[in-house]
């Protein structure tokens, strides 16, 4: 009899694991399509992602079941052991991530970002394997709801993760007219290490071109503990290496990602001669791309894509953390009405 029942549970399982393949399967086809056809559609990327991390994830389930039913030692110790070894792997790196970045970049709320991530981690963990039964309405709702919301978001951030790489090892697309160089912190009326890299991550671009050359446009105004603007900087740097002041267009107005890609279109708008639109990219830290290209996007600035420039390695993390939150800001009511969709399902749950 409880052979019987074990047998019925674990084809019910089987197949509701199949059922959700085939359903993300076809997310998957959809959204990969959308991203075909436009490469910097965020929300149909994110969907693109996410349906494969839920497909890898049915896939390793019922390739766990199949190792487990059929008593392989070696390989029910490697499928039971990966998750958990996974898991201190990331909480360790991030710990230790957490200390360098503090010691390099001073304890900030920002330098805690990874550490914070590290504890929700486990925290999520504990509450999906070590919490025991939950009597009570409301903690059953609180606890589906905290369990759903997390996940869903942490599965989010994979996505981000993914489509952000994915999208900078794409080719860059060539003959471009102009090159908008995204501005960032000077030091002592210099570039620091990091705008430089985006100023250089252009020059690349700029001397690949052959012939006919695209034109710089450094954006980026001047802050008030700043001894000359970014914009000054850059075309400082610029001219220092053999780029003709000609090539150079400067936009020292902005003081954000928005501003740069709204006032530099105005300055390409009042450059450009011909009667068809010009093919414009623009160059930023690697991490900040994804989001730069939202701003892009929002003020119809036809750039065709975003050239990363290398960063520290042990500053990333941080960096991806800050921007997924900026993007989920920036797509604050998908946000909340997801949020409002998982709330509505911890309530059936529990009611």
């Amino acid at each position: 009899m409880y052979n019987q029942v074990r047998h019925q549970i674990e084809k019910v399982g089987y197949s509701m694991l199949t059922t959700f393949i085939y359903l993300f399967l076809a997310i998957f086809i959809i959204a990969g399509l959308a991203i075909f056809l436009d490469k910097q559609n965020f929300i149909f990327a994110s969907l693109l992602m996410f349906s494969l991390i839920i497909i890898l994830l049915a896939l390793y389930l019922r390739l766990a079941g199949w190792i487990i039913d059929r008593q392989i030692p070696v390989l029910n110790i490697l499928i039971i052991l990966l998750p958990p070894v996974l898991l201190v792997t990331v909480v360790v790196w991030l710990g230790r991530n957490t200390s360098i970045i503090s010691h390099k970049e001073g304890k900030s709320f920002t330098a805690k970002l990874s550490l914070f991530l590290a504890l929700s981690i486990l925290f999520d963990f504990y509450l999906i394997f070590f919490v025991g039964n939950i009597h009570g309405k409301f903690l059953i709702f609180s606890y589906a709801l905290a369990v759903m919301v997390y996940n869903t978001f942490f599965l989010l951030f994979i996505s981000y993760l993914l489509y952000s790489f994915l999208y900078q090892i794409l080719p860059t697309p060539k003959g471009a007219n102009y090159l908008i160089v995204l501005g960032s912190y000077v030091h002592d009326g210099k570039v620091t290490p990091l705008l430089q890299s985006r100023v250089d991550r252009a020059l690349s671009y700029y001397h690949q071109a052959g012939e006919i050359k695209p034109k710089f446009v450094v954006s980026g105004g001047q802050g008030s503990d700043e001894s000359i603007s970014e914009v000054g900087a850059m075309r400082n740097y610029l001219l220092s290496v053999g780029v003709p002041d000609s090539d150079i267009l400067v936009e020292d107005q902005s003081r954000n990602t928005f501003e740069n890609f709204m006032f530099s279109k105005e300055k390409i708008l009042e450059d450009w001669q011909s009667s068809k639109k010009p093919i414009i990219l623009f160059s930023t830290s690697n991490y900040h791309v994804t989001r730069a290209t939202l701003f892009a996007k929002k003020i119809d600035l036809d750039a065709r894509g975003g050239m990363g420039a290398p960063t520290s390695f042990y500053f990333l993390p941080t960096a991806l953390i800050r921007e997924y939150i900026g993007i989920l800001s920036y797509y604050r009511l998908l946000t909340f009405l997801l949020f409002l969709i998982e709330a509505f399902l911890a309530y059936l749950l529990a009611y």
